[in-house]
C-alpha cells in the first residue's frame, strides 16, 4: 500500500509491500514555496474525472486507491485509475516525491 499525505506544513509518506516484508516512511516539514508550488499544479477538476478500473486484487493482490479530502468536506476518490488523467495524476505523485525536502522528521 501506499499513502501520501499533504498539508500545509507537512508530508507524510508511507509505502509499504507486505508479501516482500518492505516498509518505507518519511515524514517532512512542507516549505510555504513547495505547498504554494504544489497548490497551483494540482487541478481538482482533473482528480474528479479519473475513472474506477476494476480490481486487480485476484491478479497481483493489490488495488491502488487515491483519495483527495478538501476541508470543506468534500472528498474525491477512484481505484485502480486509468486514462489519460490519471497519468497527469501520477505526474504529480511523483513531482511531489521529487521535491519532498532532504530533512525527514521522525
Amino acid at each position: 500500500s501506499e499513502m501520501l499525505i499533504l498539508t500545509a506544513d507537512s508530508v507524510r509518506y508511507y509505502f509499504e509491500l507486505g508479501y516482500q516484508n518492505f516498509k518505507e516512511e518519511k515524514h517532512s516539514l512542507m516549505p510555504a514555496a513547495l505547498w504554494t508550488k504544489l497548490m497551483r499544479q494540482l487541478d481538482l477538476s482533473t482528480f474528479a474525472s479519473v475513472q474506477s478500473g476494476p480490481s486487480m486484487l485476484p491478479i497481483d493482490g493489490l488495488d491502488e486507491e487515491f483519495r483527495l479530502r478538501l476541508i470543506n468536506g468534500r472528498e474525491i476518490s477512484f481505484v485502480n485509475g486509468f486514462g489519460p488523467e490519471y497519468d497527469r495524476l501520477q505526474q504529480f505523485r511523483d513531482m511531489v516525491l521529487q521535491q519532498l525536502p532532504a530533512t525527514v522528521v521522525d
